[in-house]
């Protein structure tokens, strides 16, 4: 019962023909990981440099706040100062009761209204502007962006971004393959 099993004459490499490769089989992988990796170390640069530009607007805006109330505080010293020098009666008045206690008992603000006291007559509090909020300081935006701002995170991002762009240049498995056999690698 010797039964002849029909086996297959194995083909010899040289004579078996090659098929086109189709276009994904052509397409280099490691270009993923280069594009990736350049983009997390682009983001490394980039986000750090735009989140200390925000900080300089922020601490900029609230220079030139400051400098528009101390502005408008000169111009309204000013004004009080012109005034004085006119002789004014109703500045000359409000300092005579403030500086030398001589409140009339009369005086009154409006007809009907009580006496003038002494926190009322003192010019100064109304000739400062009003006092200006505290601008809100620039938070990072995403996700990406406080990681790029945080120190540690940040050089875990660019081991992570050169690790990609290692694996992004070195050769696929099939180029390997193909140079170990002793084939020449297809062409990309």
């Amino acid at each position: 019962m010797n039964r002849a099993v029909p086996t297959r004459a194995k083909a010899h490499p040289e004579t078996t023909t090659r098929r086109a490769p189709t276009p994904i089989e052509r397409f280099d992988t490691g270009w993923l990981f280069l594009i990736a990796g350049l983009a997390i170390l682009a983001a490394t640069v980039l986000l750090p440099a735009r989140h200390d530009l925000a900080l300089a607007e922020h601490r900029r805006d609230a220079a030139m706040a400051e400098v528009e109330r101390r502005e408008a505080r000169i111009t309204r010293y000013e004004a009080y100062l012109a005034a004085l020098e006119r002789g004014d009666p109703d500045l000359i008045r409000s300092l005579a009761a403030v500086q030398l206690n001589q409140i009339p008992e009369d005086a009154r603000l409006l007809p009907g209204t009580p006496a003038i006291t002494m926190l009322d007559a003192d010019p100064l509090p109304a000739l400062e502007p009003v006092a200006m909020r505290a601008l809100p300081v620039p938070e990072p935006r995403s996700r990406l962006e406080r990681w790029a701002v945080d120190d540690r995170a940040r050089l875990w991002m660019m081991l992570v971004g050169g690790l990609l762009m290692l694996v992004g240049v070195l050769p696929t498995a099939s180029l390997a393959r193909q140079s170990i056999a002793g084939r020449p690698p297809r062409p990309a």
